[in-house]
């Protein structure tokens, strides 16, 4: 509500006490002259805080964010700062950028209060990301299975640094709450941490979530929400207050949603709040990748997820926006597409869209043999490769290379124990390697596009500073393009050169045999093993 006020005189306000004037934007004097004064000077200070009434309802609004499997804000704070790298030091976790989670997570508000007719205090939860954990030797467990795995491993590192201290010495204890289920119980105790400070109050009216994700991250979301529509008995009693012995009470029980949460804060508030609603649900590229071992589930590709619920349907989220990988080929990545919201296929792959890669030089094992015609097929696929943009004539070759991670089974085969084993050559092996300079600044647009999005649905992000998150010049036709179609009824086309220069010089290539997991028998586990199209489920 807007008023004005037109007076053709004078102005006058005398108050034998302060006078003082709030207002949530700006505050604009025009005149021809503006005179100021005081008895003891003018000083300009920082805006005061309109202090919330304590004995009225408050409503609060709380971002919580899920970040992606090997991605941990703690850590990539411990690299940064210089931590020591080497094969039996840090790596990992510490090594990779700050995802999209991270930096959205920064300018969401933090115990910020709002005064008002409707008052709220708004707070933000970052549950780091599987398989990680703040100072410690990532979980290839957890990592890799996407489940809650206890182990104890003896490790060989020992690492003092001064942010972490020690983060390994003899043996690490990989607790049992890195996978997706594990985090999303760290979200719900964090949650509650954070509501109990504001015991304070009186009475809250209602929660409000913003919740966002990435990767598993984003598996990890969307049972966070399925978990807050479960349904929890809330015991009520009302004492019969018939005299001062009297200590008859009646009981009546209640069915609210809140799960997990609700039940853990019935017995450390006042009074449980009164409703709660997810107003936008964000995700990066959902991946769930659930592999369960003991249940006799070894395809971490398949669409068994093991108790972790995806469906958005029943969570009544006021807006989802899934923004999704198109270039994303690996074996191990099975997309979870969601049911409900807006969804954005854009061009990238993995962390791309969600974050986590640093500007640097890119290694790729693209392809493999040992024959003749092996090395036949190899150099078609190159000059493939060269003819769709992505890599130049002098980055990507053929090499007669013999490489120990590589083992290429023969056609023939041999009776071991009564079994018919494949026999492992153990020749040289043709390689197919690509070899480039990446850049990640591309990712900047899927993370302003969810911004954007976000705000437009009343999600409280602070704005985004012009010198930070820069699009770079030669990507702002690409990110007008997206912008385009994530926030209208277009759909541009990306340019031809502008898609060939993404392909080359800002999408990596995930997909590929260079990173390895372990061997298992005769075989390898290629963390990255490339499939011709990305496997994609309904939930």
């Amino acid at each position: 509500m807007s008023r004005k006020r037109l007076v053709k005189g004078n102005i006058t306000k005398i108050t034998g006490g302060n006078h003082t004037i709030y207002s949530k934007e700006n505050i604009t004097l025009s005149a021809k002259k503006v005179n100021m004064k005081g008895k003891d000077g003018i000083a300009f200070e920082a805006p005061m805080a309109l202090e919330i009434d304590e004995e009225k309802p408050v409503d609060v609004e709380i971002g919580v964010f899920f970040d992606g499997t090997g991605n941990n804000k703690f850590n990539t704070d411990i690299g940064e700062a210089g931590a020591p790298s080497g094969p039996k030091n840090l790596k990992g976790s510490y090594e990779n950028d700050y995802s999209n989670v991270v930096r959205l997570f920064d300018l969401y508000p933090d115990k910020k209060e709002v005064a008002g007719r409707r008052q709220k205090v708004i707070i933000r939860i970052y549950v780091q990301g599987i398989g990680t954990l703040k100072g410690r030797l990532d979980d290839a467990i957890s990592s890799g299975t996407g489940e809650d795995t206890p182990i104890l491993l003896k490790t060989t590192a020992t690492v003092l640094h001064p942010i972490a201290g020690i983060v390994a010495h003899g043996y690490d204890i990989w607790n049992g709450d890195r996978g997706v289920q594990g985090k999303v119980n760290d979200g719900i105790e964090q949650i509650v941490e954070e509501i109990v400070e504001l015991k304070k109050l009186k009475r809250i009216d209602t929660l409000t979530f913003d919740v966002f994700g990435f990767s598993r991250g984003a598996a990890a979301a969307r049972h966070f929400c399925n978990s807050l529509k479960e349904e929890v008995k809330v015991s009520h009693k009302k004492y019969n207050m018939g005299g001062w012995m009297d200590t008859s009470y009646k009981e009546t029980i209640t069915i609210n949603e809140g799960g997990g949460l609700f039940k853990q804060l019935k017995n450390k508030v006042p009074k449980l709040p009164q409703q709660f609603n997810i107003r936008f649900v964000g995700l990066f590229d959902s991946v769930a990748a659930i592999l369960k071992i003991d249940a006799g589930d070894f395809k971490i590709e398949d669409a068994s997820h093991h108790g972790i619920n995806l469906d958005l349907a029943g969570v009544n989220a006021k807006q989802v926006v899934h923004l999704s990988a198109r270039d994303e080929h690996r074996k191990n990545f099975a997309l979870n597409k969601t049911n409900v919201g807006y969804s954005f296929s854009m061009p990238g792959v993995h962390s791309d869209i969600g974050g986590g890669y640093k500007t640097g030089k890119e290694v790729a094992y693209l392809g493999f043999g040992n024959k003749a015609t092996d090395k036949a097929r190899l150099e078609k696929e190159r000059l493939n490769w060269i003819a769709q943009g992505w890599y130049l004539p002098e980055e990507i070759k053929v090499l007669d290379k013999s490489t120990k991670h590589i083992k290429y089974y023969g056609d023939h085969m041999e009776i071991k124990m009564g079994r018919a084993i494949q026999v492992v050559e153990t020749d040289y092996l043709y390689v197919l390697e690509g070899t480039k300079e990446v850049f990640n600044d591309y990712t900047y647009i899927p993370l302003r596009i969810m911004h954007e999005l976000a705000n437009i649905a009343n999600v409280p992000f602070e704005i985004i500073d012009p010198n930070t998150f820069k699009i770079p010049e030669e990507l702002e036709a690409v990110y007008q393009t997206l912008r385009t179609i994530a926030l209208t009824d277009e759909n541009p086309l990306i340019s031809y050169s502008d898609s060939r220069l993404l392909k080359h010089s800002f999408i990596h290539q995930s997909a590929n045999y260079s990173p390895l997991i372990g061997e298992v028998g005769n075989g390898y586990i290629y963390a990255n093993e490339p499939v011709k199209e990305r496997l994609k489920y309904d939930n």
